[in-house]
C-alpha cells in the first residue's frame, strides 16, 4: 500500500462535506438519543441502516417480540411494522454517513484504507491504495507523514 498524506482546505468538496456530516451526525445522534428516552429504550449504542433502528437486544427484553431476526454484535433492528419501528420511521431521523474519501480522487481503484479527522478547523486525510495517486485533487495539500502523526498526536 502506497500511503498519502493531505491537509485538506475549503476549496474541496471533501471538507464541506466532512463539516456538514458532522453537523448531520450530532442531528442525528441527539434524535436518537430523545427517541429513545421517549420510548424507553436502553443502552449507550445503536445503529441506523435501511431505515431501521438498531439497538442493543440483551439491554431491551422488552421490545422483543418487535425486533427483527438480523443480529449484529448482540444489536437487531426493530421491525418497521412494529410500534417502535413505525414511531422511528414517523421521527424521520435520517443517517448521517461519513463522506467517502477514495470517492473525492479520479480513479479509486483497487483497496484502500483511509483515517479522515480535523483539528482546530482543519481537515487531515490518510489515504493509502494499491496505487499511486494520479490526480491529487482540488484542495488537497499533500503534507509528509511527519507532519500528519505530529497533529494525530495533539488530537490525544
Amino acid at each position: 500500500m502506497i500511503e498519502h498524506f493531505y491537509e485538506v482546505n475549503s476549496d474541496s468538496t471533501l471538507f464541506c462535506d466532512y463539516f456538514k456530516w458532522l453537523t448531520d451526525y450530532e442531528k442525528m445522534r441527539n434524535g436518537v438519543v430523545a427517541f429513545k428516552k421517549e420510548y424507553g429504550i436502553a443502552g449507550d449504542t445503536f445503529m441506523i441502516d435501511e431505515g431501521k433502528l438498531w439497538v442493543d437486544v440483551s439491554l431491551n427484553g422488552q421490545f422483543s417480540d418487535q425486533f427483527g431476526k438480523v443480529e449484529c454484535q448482540g444489536h437487531s433492528p426493530f421491525k418497521k411494522t412494529s410500534s417502535i419501528g413505525k414511531a422511528f420511521t414517523k421521527a424521520n431521523i435520517k443517517k448521517a454517513s461519513k463522506p467517502f474519501v477514495p470517492f473525492y480522487f479520479k480513479n479509486p481503484v483497487g483497496r484502500s484504507q483511509t483515517r479522515l479527522f480535523d483539528q482546530d478547523g482543519k481537515l487531515y486525510v490518510q489515504y493509502s491504495t494499491e496505487y499511486e495517486v494520479e490526480d491529487i485533487p482540488k484542495g488537497f495539500i499533500p503534507i509528509k507523514a511527519s507532519e500528519f502523526y505530529k497533529v494525530m498526536e495533539q488530537e490525544d
